[in-house]
């Protein structure tokens, strides 16, 4: 009987007392007044040398009823608690089992393949690239010649080129701004970014693509960043009295023809190593037909030139032919 009256006594000091900083939850503080008060009553009239039989039923069934309401009130908390452990538990060992995929690269390549295994059972992803977005690099002719006032610039076309990686190419991966330093092929890591953060994969794909001496590709961060970028290239090409464009593949001969297009004032010339331009389709339509378009666009383009030699500080090019051009742009 003794120890029942002492271990409701510390119930009282532990959960009911104002002071403690273990106050019982989910109960009010009149419910409490009422067991302290009926403790103390029971207390005052409980007889340690020769209690009376039955008091330490009384004693326990103080704290029945309010117990019983806090257990109800948390009832609800405890069920949505469980139910999201469960959850966790069963993501945790999902994750566990699944295999890390770890794309470098964030191109055409890496985005598709993020996209492909992100959300896919049995993998887990994780794309690293330098930047935060997904750019659509075969529009770059035409959207650094209409880069937009704005990333709403619906009207623009550089604006609907560009797509944030995360929630768009990854939804449940995650995407790590950074360039890899390095690949630790035994022990299966890459170090990312200029802290070189630790990344374990199970399989590592490598897309990190090519790069321009130009800002048709890019390391820039943000998205904000590229988009003043390109607006000051094109302000660059407009303010240009001379553009000079150096290979006609697709790229160029592009590149070539909305600059005239949209800089009608601006001299704009290209030049081809080749005897024809896009060289790697095989129908002459092809050439013939940027012929003609050149012309219409009053583009000076000329064939079997290749550089040799150059001079960035003036913008001089020299040919194997040995002709020299030289510009205020150069692309």
């Amino acid at each position: 009987m003794r120890r029942i009256h002492c271990a409701s006594e510390t119930i009282i000091r532990k959960f009911f007392d104002t002071d403690s900083p273990m106050q019982l939850l989910g109960a009010s503080d009149d419910a409490k007044a009422q067991v302290c008060s009926a403790w103390s009553a029971l207390t005052n009239t409980y007889n340690k040398e020769a209690p009376i039989p039955g008091t330490e039923t009384l004693f326990i069934g103080l704290f029945d009823g309010i117990f019983a309401s806090v257990a109800k009130a948390h009832d609800r908390p405890l069920k949505v608690l469980r139910k999201w452990m469960a959850k966790s538990t069963k993501l945790a060992q999902k994750k566990l089992n699944s295999k890390n995929v770890v794309i470098l690269g964030g191109g055409f390549a890496g985005a598709s393949i993020a996209k492909h295994f992100d959300g896919r059972a049995g993998y887990t992803v994780t794309l690293c690239d330098p930047k935060q977005y997904f750019e659509e690099i075969t529009a770059m002719p035409k959207a650094v010649c209409n880069p937009g006032k704005s990333l709403d610039d619906k009207e623009a076309c550089w604006p609907r080129t560009v797509l944030p990686y995360k929630d768009n190419v990854v939804k449940h991966g995650k995407v790590i701004l950074g360039l890899a330093a390095a690949v630790n092929t035994d022990k299966k890591f890459v170090l990312v970014g200029s802290e070189k953060q630790v990344v374990p994969y199970d399989y590592l794909v490598i897309s990190t693509g090519s790069s321009y001496p130009s800002n048709v590709k890019t390391k820039n961060a943000t998205v904000q960043y590229r988009m003043k970028q390109m607006q000051l290239e094109f302000d660059a090409l407009r303010k240009a009295q001379t553009v000079l464009v150096i290979g006609g593949g697709l790229v160029g001969v592009e590149y070539a023809c909305e600059i005239a297009e949209k800089c009608p004032w601006t001299k704009v010339t290209i030049i081809q190593r080749n005897d024809r331009f896009l060289p790697r389709l095989p129908q002459p339509a092809a050439h013939e037909g940027c012929m003609k378009r050149f012309e219409e666009l009053g583009v000076t383009a000329l064939t079997q030139q290749e550089i040799v030699d150059f001079d960035e500080d003036i913008k001089s090019y020299t040919t194997a032919q040995g002709s020299v051009f030289t510009a205020d742009k150069v692309g």
